[in-house]
């Protein structure tokens, strides 16, 4: 069973860190605000598809969310325009999907190189 407190407050630190609030989280998610506030204290759970949603915005690894030592070298994100909306976060998400998604490709051509 997952530690929804942990996700919940990997999901509050991700937010943050983006300067995201949670209105404009809930609304890239397709959910009510008070769903976000319920998720990052850890009375709810996120669906996967959901997470999913969060680790492309965030650029990090959907294992981020579920296993406590996980570390997740991720890019840095700067959102600066006042103007954000979920439309924006929509393209930043598919953006970062293609980042890591080249980055596990690379992980792979490396690891076959050093056989």
């Amino acid at each position: 069973m997952k530690n929804l407190s942990a996700v919940g407050k990997k999901i509050n630190l991700l937010r943050k860190e983006s300067s995201l609030n949670q209105d404009l989280l809930s609304k890239y998610l397709n959910v009510d605000q008070s769903y976000i506030s319920k998720v990052e204290s850890g009375e709810r759970e996120l669906s996967l598809e959901k997470l999913e949603k969060l680790a492309d915005l965030f650029c990090v690894d959907i294992k981020f969310f579920h296993e406590e030592d996980f570390e997740n070298p991720r890019n840095s994100i700067s959102f600066r325009t006042k103007n954000l909306n979920s439309e924006v976060l929509e393209s930043v998400s598919k953006i970062n999907k293609i980042m890591k998604n080249l980055k596990y490709i690379d992980s792979l051509s490396g690891e076959e190189n050093e056989k």
